[in-house]
């Protein structure tokens, strides 16, 4: 019976221990927590400014300037291990196919000179290809014999089918900006003078901002040096995520 009450009484000194040692540990990190929130909030407690918080990231900049943000880190350009990877390209070798015969300039249907000099006169049948009833369909409309050349086009894609009098053919889809036509009724009366556009974005998808520094330098230096391009060294994304980065730098949403 000794030995029951003994290690009765062990159990109930061992669990009051216990029980002491996790109140005062929660008692510790409840008045940690508290003085902590005081700290960071207290301060701030009858005004409606944000709570700033400044970290200061030695490997990125030292300068107290740039103490409130992120500067990306200055990467070099040609490390060594890198020139190894990049080989320069042989000279483009352009299709010795014919040009068109073709082309579209200031909206206007025109045949290519060199065309008439090798093949002769030359006649075209213009089709203009319009938009259907929804952004899955599209119509062909009404087959224009023989197009003149300087003829404004009617649409912004076509297809021609063209003779020439050595009876060689040609046939191409081409696309322009066709003239707008007349503004609706409800619009013309809208005197407001629009925004005027006055930023040019320039990207390339898959490739990082050093490649192509490393890739096209003489294309880099002109929009950087000449052009007085701003690049964006902290704009970075991973896989496909080109909609997810651009729509809040231009609209200011989320996707």
């Amino acid at each position: 019976m000794s030995l029951y009450i003994y290690l009765r009484r062990r159990l109930r000194r061992s669990l009051i221990i216990k029980l002491a040692c996790l109140c005062c540990a929660f008692f510790a990190t409840t008045t940690f927590f508290s003085y902590l929130s005081r700290f960071l909030y207290g301060h701030h407690a009858s005004s409606h400014e944000p709570l700033k918080i400044s970290l200061s990231l030695s490997r990125l900049g030292n300068s107290s300037d740039h103490a409130d943000r992120c500067l990306p880190p200055q990467m070099e350009l040609w490390p060594p291990s890198f020139r190894a990877m990049f080989v320069k390209p042989e000279p483009l070798t352009c299709s010795l196919a014919e040009e068109n015969w073709v082309y579209v300039d200031r909206r206007q249907f025109q045949i290519s000179a060199a065309a008439i000099k090798r093949h002769g006169a030359i006649k075209c049948v213009y089709t203009p290809l319009m938009r259907g009833d929804d952004d899955f369909t599209t119509v062909w409309g009404d087959p224009i014999k023989d197009m003149k050349p300087g003829t404004r086009i009617q649409t912004d894609f076509f297809k021609v089918d063209c003779t020439a009098s050595d009876w060689k053919t040609h046939f191409n889809i081409h696309a322009g900006i066709a003239p707008d036509p007349e503004p609706k009724p409800e619009l013309s009366s809208n005197t407001k003078k629009p925004l005027e556009l006055n930023i040019l974005m320039v990207g390339f998808d898959s490739v990082s901002r050093l490649t192509w520094m490393r890739s096209v330098p003489k294309t880099y230096d002109y929009l950087v040096n000449v052009l007085g391009t701003t690049v964006l060294e902290g704009y970075n994304i991973v896989g496909d995520g080109t909609p997810q980065a651009l729509l809040p730098i231009l609209t200011g949403k989320t996707d």
